[in-house]
C-alpha cells in the first residue's frame, strides 16, 4: 500500500509520462530519460518542499526508492548552490574545454549553436524585442563573455549587454544563404552578449527568426528555456500586460563556481574511480573507412546532411517494447551500423545528457550539457533486443556517474596522446529536444527551418530531434575524411538497422 508522499510522486511520473507506475516500476523502463528524471524532481520538490540530486534519484529510479531518499534527511539539499551575486566567476569545465579550443581557432564558428524558425502570421517586431530584451536581462549567462587572466579564462556578466534584432528584408530564393552567412559569423569570446538573433522578413506574413549562440553559454535546455520565455513575454505584451516569470534562484555563475568547488572538495571522486574502472582496457578508437588518409592534426571542416526519420510513432513503440527509451533505441541502432561499416565490435560512442544535477539550475540559461562516452559491445553477433540490454546497461550506468566533466573524464582514463583524432569517442549520437514547440508568438504558425553548418565536432555526428511526428536529424561529418557519397552510405546503413528492427 503505498502512502501519501508515494501517491504524489506517482501523480506527477504519471503527468510526465502518461502512464500510472506501480511503486516499483523503473523510470527509465517506463519512457523516461535523463531530462524527464530532471522534471520530476523539480515537480517533486515544489510540491513537497525536498529535493534530492539526480545522481541519488538513478540509484533507485523507482516510486518507493525516490519516496525513501526524500525520506532521508541527509539526502536532502545536499548539493545545494549559493547565490553569490557577483559579476565575475570562474569558467566551468565545459566553458574552459571551449575556451580554449577557441584559442586554437579564434575565426572558428564551430561552437555556434544555430535555431532558425519560420514564422507564418502577423510578427510584431516592436515586442519580439521587448522579449528579447527581458530574457537577456533574466539571465547572466546571456550578458557574459571571458576575460583572460594570466592565460586562465574567467567569466564575466556585463549588466548593460544588450541583443538587437537585426531585420532585414530578403528575398524567397536567397534566404538560405542570408542565414549560412548569419550562422557562420564567429563570436569574439572577450566581447558580450554571444548571442545575436536576427529576423529575414520576406513579406508582411513571413519571417525567420535566427538565433546564433556560442555554444559556452548555451545549451539544448537553454534553447527550450530560451524559446519559452520569448513567447511568454511577447504574449504579455501583445495582451498589454507585464510578463510573469519566477525569480531565478541562482545563475550560471553560480553554478560554475559550486562546480569548481565540488571537484576541490572530491565531490565526485567516486565518480572519477568509476569512468577510471569502466574505460579501462576498452578500445578508445573507431575508425571509419575513409575516402582520405587522416591528417595528423584534426580539424574542424565539415559538411551537414539534413533527414528525417519517418516512423517515430514506431520507435517510441518499440522502446516501449524493449523496455527503454527512444535514446536507447537510436543509439542501438547506431551501434550496430558503426559495428557494420567498421568492422570493429567494441568501442565508444559518445552522447549528451542534460547535466543540470541540482534542481535549481532547471530554468536557468547556460551550458550545462554534458557528452559522455558510452560503451558499445557488439560482440558475439548479438539479436537487436540483446544489444539494447547491453545498451540500456551502460547508458543507465553512464547516468548514474554523469555529473563529471567530459574533460576529467578523459583526464581520469588518461588516454594516448593523439591529436588526430578526439579522445575517447569519434562518433556521437544524441537526442535532442525541440525548442520550436515552445515558441507561440500570438496566432502565428512556426515551423523549423534547417541550418547546415559547414563544420564537424567529430568524425561523424548524428543529431536527431525529438520532434512531433517524423523525427528530425541531421548527419554532420568531417570533409577532411568522407566525401558525400561515403557520409550518404553510412548514414543510409543507420537508417536500414532503425527501419529493420521498427516493422
Amino acid at each position: 500500500m503505498i502512502d501519501d508522499l508515494e501517491r504524489s510522486i506517482a501523480d506527477i511520473w504519471s503527468q510526465l509520462l502518461g502512464e500510472d507506475p506501480g511503486p516499483h516500476d523503473r523510470f527509465f523502463d517506463s519512457g523516461g530519460d535523463s531530462l524527464l528524471a530532471i522534471r520530476l524532481l523539480s515537480r517533486v520538490e515544489a510540491r513537497t518542499g525536498h529535493g534530492i540530486e539526480l545522481t541519488e534519484f538513478l540509484r533507485q529510479p523507482t516510486v518507493s526508492g525516490l519516496a525513501a531518499a526524500l525520506r532521508t534527511p541527509a539526502t536532502a539539499d545536499a548539493a545545494a548552490i549559493e547565490r553569490r551575486g557577483l559579476d565575475s566567476a570562474r569558467v566551468s569545465f565545459g566553458q574552459y574545454r571551449l575556451w580554449f579550443m577557441q584559442q586554437l581557432e579564434p575565426g572558428s564558428a564551430t561552437y555556434n549553436v544555430l535555431w532558425a524558425v519560420r514564422i507564418t502570421g502577423a510578427l510584431d517586431l516592436t515586442r519580439l524585442q521587448a522579449a528579447v530584451d527581458v530574457v537577456v536581462a533574466r539571465h547572466e549567462a546571456l550578458r557574459t563573455c571571458f576575460a583572460d587572466r594570466a592565460g586562465e579564462p574567467e567569466q564575466i556578466v556585463r549588466a548593460d549587454a544588450r541583443v538587437r534584432l537585426e531585420v532585414d528584408d530578403v528575398a524567397p530564393e536567397v534566404i538560405s544563404e542570408h542565414v549560412d552567412r548569419f550562422a557562420a559569423r564567429p563570436f569574439d569570446l572577450t566581447r558580450a552578449p554571444l548571442l545575436r538573433a536576427a529576423v529575414a522578413r520576406v513579406s508582411a506574413t513571413d519571417h525567420l527568426f535566427v538565433v546564433n549562440v556560442h555554444h559556452a553559454v548555451t545549451d539544448g535546455r537553454s534553447m527550450e528555456i530560451f524559446a519559452r520565455e520569448i513567447s511568454l513575454c511577447y504574449n504579455a505584451f501583445t495582451a498589454g500586460t507585464e510578463p510573469e516569470l519566477p525569480e531565478l534562484p541562482v545563475q550560471y555563475g553560480d553554478y560554475a563556481e559550486w562546480q569548481r568547488d565540488g571537484m576541490t572538495a572530491g565531490r565526485w571522486d567516486d565518480q572519477i574511480a568509476f569512468w577510471r574502472t569502466e574505460l579501462a582496457d576498452w578500445p578508445l578508437v573507431l575508425d571509419l573507412p575513409a575516402d582520405r588518409p587522416r591528417s595528423p592534426v584534426r580539424g574542424s571542416a565539415g559538411a551537414t546532411l539534413h533527414f528525417t526519420i519517418p516512423d517515430s510513432a514506431g520507435i517510441r513503440s518499440a522502446a516501449r517494447r524493449l523496455g527503454g527509451t527512444v535514446h536507447m533505441f537510436l543509439m542501438t541502432a547506431f551501434q550496430a551500423a558503426m559495428a557494420r561499416i567498421s568492422g570493429q565490435e567494441r568501442f565508444l560512442v559518445g552522447t549528451a545528457v542534460a547535466g543540470r544535477p541540482v534542481i535549481s539550475v532547471e530554468d536557468v540559461i547556460g551550458f550545462f550539457a554534458n557528452t559522455l562516452p558510452i560503451k558499445a559491445d557488439c560482440s558475439g553477433a548479438p539479436t537487436f533486443s540483446e544489444l539494447f540490454d547491453r545498451v540500456r546497461h551502460h547508458l543507465l550506468r553512464a547516468y548514474a556517474n554523469q555529473d563529471l566533466p567530459l574533460d576529467q573524464i578523459v583526464h581520469a582514463v588518461r588516454p594516448p596522446r593523439d591529436t588526430a583524432r578526439t579522445p575517447l569517442f569519434q562518433t556521437v549520437l544524441t537526442f535532442v529536444p525541440d525548442p520550436t514547440t515552445h515558441l507561440r508568438l500570438g496566432a502565428a504558425e512556426a515551423a523549423n527551418h534547417v541550418v547546415l553548418p559547414r563544420v564537424s565536432r567529430v568524425d561523424f555526428l548524428i543529431e536527431v530531434t525529438d520532434t512531433t511526428h517524423a523525427f528530425d536529424a541531421v548527419l554532420e561529418y568531417s570533409t577532411e575524411l568522407f566525401d558525400r557519397t561515403t557520409a550518404e552510405k553510412y548514414l543510409a546503413t543507420f537508417l536500414e538497422e532503425l527501419d529493420a528492427w521498427t516493422r
